[in-house]
């Protein structure tokens, strides 16, 4: 897994060709990459941005509406922000859409171009956090595949506070195998104190209970 976040893009999901480009033209001019599509039919064409990213959906279009959409996206894994674009008779829908997990939403005709900029900037950072978070993970996940069944169960119950003496006895093995073992998986987890591996102990648990 690449070891960098790609830079961030505002994804447009408008069937109006006039909004699309004024907020295309807004936003690049604020420095974000643009992608734009005239519904949400056209967007499940196209390739999602990898990245940090924030879309911007009508919420009413021809074809699939906006929350139709959304919820399309969230089935097939993609869990980045999105801020429905609304007339003011949409509102109730909009608020209706916040509690299905969208990040806000702007009325047309009345947003301020520095509040919808400042909007998608701190949406684009919270995803920023959560890929890269996700980042860590799957790198922790590798390291602790490349433990050994016994260093892995050896780990489990050092992360949960036992003691050498403890887990030597639980395990049928010696303290000084524990102690061995131990040292082993420290070492693969690329770890250099025990509280860096109490702070690992869900993430063995869920490791060892799927494999």
């Amino acid at each position: 897994m690449s070891e960098t976040i790609p830079e961030a893009t505002v994804v447009i999901v408008d069937d109006d060709a006039a909004i699309r480009d004024s907020l295309a033209n807004l936003l690049a001019a604020a420095g974000f990459s643009i992608s734009c599509h005239e519904s949400g039919e056209a967007l499940f064409r196209s390739e999602l941005p990898e990245g940090p990213a924030c879309l911007l959906l009508d919420l009413r279009m021809p074809g699939a509406s906006g929350i139709e959409v959304q919820h399309e996206l969230r089935t097939h894994g993609w869990d980045g922000p999105v801020i429905f674009l609304t007339g003011h008779a949409e509102v109730q829908t909009a608020v209706r859409a916040l509690k299905s997990g969208a990040a806000d939403f702007i009325i047309k005709s009345e947003f301020e171009p520095a509040e919808l900029i400042m909007r998608i900037q701190d949406c684009i950072d919270h995803h920023t956090e959560c890929l890269e978070q996700k980042q860590r993970r799957a790198r922790m996940q590798e390291r602790i595949g490349q433990l050994t069944q016994r260093e892995l169960e050896v780990a489990c119950l050092a992360a949960a506070g036992t003691t050498n003496q403890v887990i030597g006895v639980e395990l049928g093995i010696s303290e000084r195998t524990v102690e061995i073992h131990r040292g082993r998986a420290m070492k693969k987890l690329e770890l250099r104190t025990a509280a860096n591996l109490v702070r690992l102990h869900e993430e063995l648990i869920d490791y060892s209970t799927k494999h």
